[in-house]
């Protein structure tokens, strides 16, 4: 990284001043009573940023800032004697971070500043705020960042307490924001909502080259017919998919792909034989990403056969204190118990990731625990109550030509919570 930076310096010295962005962008006009903690306590903050924030192109960052909270803040001076940020562009999605702190870190993660700072605000600004950003944080070693390959992971460690201000942010759950927040030496933490109101220093610059694009969720299944089945997975940056299939694992003789570049990859397999075993891999035009001897499929049967089901209930707690091992415990005993035998049906009947069906605790709850089976074997969901904990309206639909019972389908819900609600996941759970 420090390359980059180097030759990012040299083509940003003809560019005078430098320009800032802040983000979430509605608080460069607006301000909310928050009093964030961050630069006062022993604490790992990361701060997750949606690349909407910022301009198109890459960013040569040079320098944070932060603003005191109008309400909660004060005017100080402090040194933090010591202190560290690192920079890196993330696959996460705000309001999705792992409680991991490791899991959110991005490839390009770059140290931009470590040791002891001097802080100050003069507390100026309107009295209901916003307060200017004046408590700034020179970086050591820029950071170039293109938002086309991901979201802007800020790490923070503040490893002495200090009485510097109470900073300013917001907690809202459509601003493209969000943190995790731990012990300064954690390996985890809580996430939330909130996020400091932060100002960006830079200079416009030439982009890097984009990392390879890597899976970051899957490959997993969903409606298996006895002639087609829907592959799916998520990649770290948009790419095209391609799926290779065949009745060998060294064989993949047939293929399907989509030259529409994506980070949401959906390939539907069609002309499949019935209660047979077909291997497969995922990727792009140019490689395959993931595949091998456990990737592989059957499609459904035509006529009876004995059949292995495998039902479970108010599963989704890994990610709630005092039960996080009561998934992995159960998959596992369930895997000792079941042995070679292939789960045929797989059903989960609720409660599938607590506590709001949020894409960051579907995938806490459910990818991160199941990643061998969901390879392998279609999930039919249904819907629990903290796959609804928010106030939304639903309505009763039945698919034509359906037999079941009406399925309970939701309304048009902003993108943060059409997280990975049973209607996305199949055919089953729309009443098909």
């Amino acid at each position: 990284m420090a390359t980059g930076a180097g030759v990012g310096r040299c083509l940003a010295q003809g560019v005078t001043p430098p320009l800032t962005a802040v983000a979430p962008a509605n608080m460069a006009t607006q301000d909310s009573a928050y009093g964030s903690g961050t630069l006062r306590g022993t604490y790992r903050i990361q701060l997750i940023y949606g690349a909407t924030h910022f301009p198109p192109g890459a960013l040569l960052i040079t320098e944070l800032r932060f603003r005191p909270d109008y309400q909660y803040g004060e005017p100080f001076s402090v040194t933090l004697s010591n202190f560290q940020v690192s920079l890196s562009t993330t696959p996460k999605a705000p309001d999705a971070l792992s409680p991991t702190f490791a899991q959110n870190v991005g490839p390009d993660a770059t140290v931009v500043f470590s040791g002891p700072l001097n802080l100050s605000s003069a507390f100026t600004g309107p009295p209901t705020g916003p307060k200017d950003f004046d408590i700034v944080v020179p970086l050591t070693t820029p950071f170039v960042y293109a938002p086309a390959a991901g979201n802007l992971l800020v790490d923070l460690r503040n490893y002495v307490a200090s009485t510097a201000s109470r900073l300013s942010g917001q907690s809202r759950l459509d601003d493209l924001a969000s943190r995790l927040v731990g012990g300064v030496n954690a390996d985890s933490g809580g996430s939330d909502s909130g996020a400091e109101a932060i100002q960006l220093t830079y200079f416009p610059t030439n982009e890097p080259p984009l990392p390879p694009p890597r899976v970051v969720r899957g490959p997993y299944l969903q409606t298996a017919t006895t002639s087609n089945i829907v592959v799916r997975w998520r990649t770290s940056r948009a790419a095209d998919s391609r799926v290779g299939f065949g009745l060998a694992v060294d064989d993949l003789r047939w293929e399907v792909s989509s030259d529409v570049a994506t980070t949401e990859h959906l390939v539907t397999l069609t002309n499949l034989a019935s209660d047979t075993r077909y291997f497969y891999a995922v990727g792009t035009g140019e490689t395959n990403l993931a595949g091998g001897a456990d990737h592989y499929f059957f499609t459904l049967p035509t006529a009876a056969k004995p059949t292995r089901i495998w039902a479970i209930g108010d599963s989704g707690t890994a990610n709630q204190f005092g039960y996080q091992d009561l998934p992995a415990r159960v998959r596992d005993a369930y895997s000792a118990y079941t042995g070679a035998r292939e789960t045929d049906v797989w059903l989960m009947l609720g409660d599938n990731a607590y506590l709001s069906g949020l894409d960051g605790e579907y995938q806490e709850a459910l990818f991160d625990i199941y990643p061998t089976l969901l390879r392998r074997t279609v999930l039919w969901p249904t819907i629990g109550n903290h796959e609804i904990h928010d106030p939304v309206h639903f309505s009763r639909t039945r698919a034509a030509g359906a037999r079941t019972t009406p399925a309970l389908t939701a309304k048009p819900r902003p993108a943060w919570r059409r997280a990975m609600e049973p209607s996305t996941w199949s055919a089953a759970a729309r009443g098909g």
